[in-house]
């Protein structure tokens, strides 16, 4: 199912960039550059909560929503056609519970920090100076996390015995999905503000991040 939703969201980008090139000469493109900051929530263990287990307990916390700061840029090549092609930078940190199976630091968290980058197209929706403007891409996330790693784990009559944890300082980087939706308000002067919201799919996970954030930008 993944798969072709994958595939779906594709296929729309392709036609969506070759109906906007094909335009014609005198439809001059607009530049638009934004920024924003808000909320980043990391939702996968909230949707798709981990299940307890006798030899390996899960920590309560982690089957819950968590947050954090977000910081974004983006550039924007907007068409007359009402075609947007965006480049977006996101940048989040979000405090996360250990969910080691000895329990030694269930009260203890660290930070996820998220590197997203992210190339997406949009249509806007106008009226007036009102604008909506839903959005699809694909996404390349860069991930700095850190985890419990057990040396050795011994079963004795029902009881696990394990060597005290280490942490390790890890890396994820993986592909994804993302869906977006911004409304915005121009103003007569080039500027606009209004509140960008977007959630990442995962394909071999679901969906993982949710991001709110206000924005301001300007056009030339």
């Amino acid at each position: 199912m993944e798969n072709k939703i994958f595939l779906i969201l594709v296929l729309i980008a392709i036609l969506g960039i070759k109906h906007s090139f094909a335009q014609e000469k005198e439809n001059l493109p607009l530049n638009l550059v934004k920024a924003g900051a808000g909320y980043f929530g990391e939702v996968l263990y909230f949707v798709s909560p981990l299940e307890q287990d006798d030899s390996s307990p899960v920590n309560p916390e982690i089957n819950q929503i968590h947050n954090g700061p977000s910081l974004f840029f983006e550039y924007g090549y907007k068409m007359k056609n009402g075609y947007t092609f965006t480049s977006r930078l996101t940048m989040a940190e979000v405090r996360v519970p250990y969910n080691d199976p000895g329990k030694v630091y269930w009260d203890a968290r660290y930070s996820e920090i998220y590197y997203v980058m992210e190339a997406a197209f949009h249509y806007d929706f106008q009226s007036e100076n009102h604008v909506v403007s839903p959005g699809a891409g694909l996404f390349f996330r860069h991930i700095h996390l850190s985890e419990n790693i057990y040396q050795g784990r011994t079963t004795v009559e029902n009881t696990t015995w394990v060597a005290s944890p280490k942490m390790v300082k890890t890396i994820y980087n993986d592909l994804g999905v993302s869906l977006n939706l911004d409304y915005y308000y121009n103003f007569k002067n080039s500027f606009f503000c209004g509140v960008h919201l977007a959630g990442n799919w995962i394909m071999a996970i679901g969906l993982e991040t949710l991001a709110v954030s206000p924005f301001i930008g300007v056009r030339f």
